[in-house]
């Protein structure tokens, strides 16, 4: 649509100079104005017509914009969901019995003290994978606990435990092992199936709280000696508010299961040995002194 106005010719000299217009050139000049308010007028209420019409249009194409991106994000969830079929079709582990995927969980874990370990992970998987972790007690069965990761292990000790190699010979971080409620809560889940255990706590840390922690992971251990099958302990006494021989002398009579033990202790008193004196099962000990 297009709109043009031209002046007059007779009128031109007037509109673009300064000169007196006659009378007559007046009433033109006048009806031309006339006629220029008119048609600005009309210009105006085109341009707010337009305007209408472009603020409607702006509306609908932002509601184009937003619904594009609904559509967008339920096609990326959608093609989610599809791939997730997928692998539930395809994947092979999903096709395993439950007591195969058991014998690969155990496989997997070492050490039921340490947060990290394949246990405490597949409970954050999905709920097959938590159900089968929570049922299987044997997962729990091993709570090795290390105060320190540079505390020294003498591996001659493990030469008959082949159950603590694995273990006790990789680098374990303080951040990972040795908490009292993880320690707690495995023993939990572990039921009431046999248990291989360790304890290694040296002389190094001395803050007040983390040797209260450590005492509480000792005596959670110690609460659970008639399920003990091997065990390996290196203990200071003087740290844990209690002394070793108070500590040990209240076991005699509660290792039934006991098969192999290692202890390194420091002032260890030989009338502590009497712990082990009803340990029917009990066949190999190896005790050093400090």
């Amino acid at each position: 649509m297009t709109f043009s106005y031209s002046l007059e010719s007779s009128l031109k000299s007037f509109n673009q100079s300064n000169a007196a217009p006659s009378p007559d050139h007046c009433t033109l000049i006048k009806n031309s104005l006339l006629s220029l308010c008119t048609k600005s007028a009309h210009l105006r209420d085109i341009i707010a017509e337009q305007e209408e019409a472009i603020a409607k249009l702006s509306l609908t194409l932002h509601r184009y914009e937003e619904s594009r991106e609904e559509m967008l994000f339920e096609q990326s969830r959608v093609q989610n969901l599809i791939e997730r079929h997928r692998q539930a079709l395809s994947s092979p582990i999903r096709n395993l019995p439950i007591d195969i995927m058991r014998e690969i969980f155990r496989l997997a874990s070492s050490n039921a003290a340490d947060v990290t370990d394949f246990p405490w992970t597949a409970t954050h998987i999905c709920r097959e994978w938590r159900a089968i972790a929570t049922q299987t007690l044997t997962l729990w069965s091993k709570i090795h606990i290390i105060t320190d990761q540079k505390i020294g292990i003498r591996t001659y000790h493990l030469m008959h435990m082949p159950e603590l190699q694995s273990c006790l010979s990789s680098k374990l971080s303080k951040k990972t092992v040795g908490c009292s409620e993880t320690v707690g809560r495995a023993l939990e889940l572990s039921g009431n199936v046999l248990l291989v255990v360790s304890f290694l706590q040296d002389v190094i840390n001395t803050e007040e709280r983390a040797v209260s922690d450590d005492s509480k992971m000792l005596d959670l251990l110690l609460d659970h000696t008639p399920r003990w099958k091997v065990a390996y302990l290196k203990f200071y006494h003087c740290r844990s508010g209690k002394s070793f021989g108070d500590r040990f002398r209240r076991l005699r009579g509660r290792v039934p299961m006991l098969e192999r033990i290692a202890i390194e202790a420091s002032f260890y008193p030989p009338d502590t040995n009497e712990f082990l004196a009803v340990a029917p099962q009990l066949s190999t000990v190896a005790i050093r002194d400090h």
